[in-house]
């Protein structure tokens, strides 16, 4: 069974998943739909106080959670370039971070992650998922305006 991220209820080959605890009402509305139709399942929901149009689980996801790629080495430069958003990054800075030489911060992050440390800073998921978590942190935690987080972010 591949995992689907995006999805409430997956089913795969006769094996019904849900994504959380509170998708099990997703899951008991599905049976309904399935069974009943899509009028007697919208009744049951508003007879439970329950949204039926969520379809996506994608807003609740918490994108820190989910594995980045690499592992050891490679992740705690991840993390590091994460953290350090805003500062200006170059391989001799990034080097001293982790108190290796540049050949070696090379050779090592790219046997773990298959790219190497600007190969990262410029991957689609770099700019798609660390941004935006970034900026969805800042927007959840302050009381600062979208302007000056996205000046913050990029």
């Amino acid at each position: 069974m591949r995992i689907r991220s995006e999805q409430l209820v997956v089913t795969d080959g006769g094996v019904t998943t849900t994504a959380a605890s509170s998708a099990m009402y997703d899951f008991a509305l599905r049976l309904v739909r399935e069974h009943d139709g899509p009028r007697v399942a919208r009744a049951t929901a508003r007879d439970t106080l329950l949204d039926d149009a969520r379809s996506a689980q994608s807003a609740c996801v918490d994108l820190e959670r989910l594995s980045a790629v690499g592992s050891g080495f490679s992740l705690g430069v991840n993390r590091w370039l994460d953290q350090n958003l805003t500062e200006r990054s170059d391989l001799p800075g990034l080097a001293l971070a982790f108190q290796v030489s540049i050949k070696t911060m090379l050779r090592r992050f790219r046997d773990e992650a298959s790219q190497t440390p600007l190969e990262y800073l410029h991957t689609a998921e770099y700019l798609h998922t660390v941004l935006v978590r970034r900026a969805r942190h800042l927007l959840e935690t302050t009381e600062r305006t979208i302007a000056s987080i996205s000046a913050d972010v990029g």
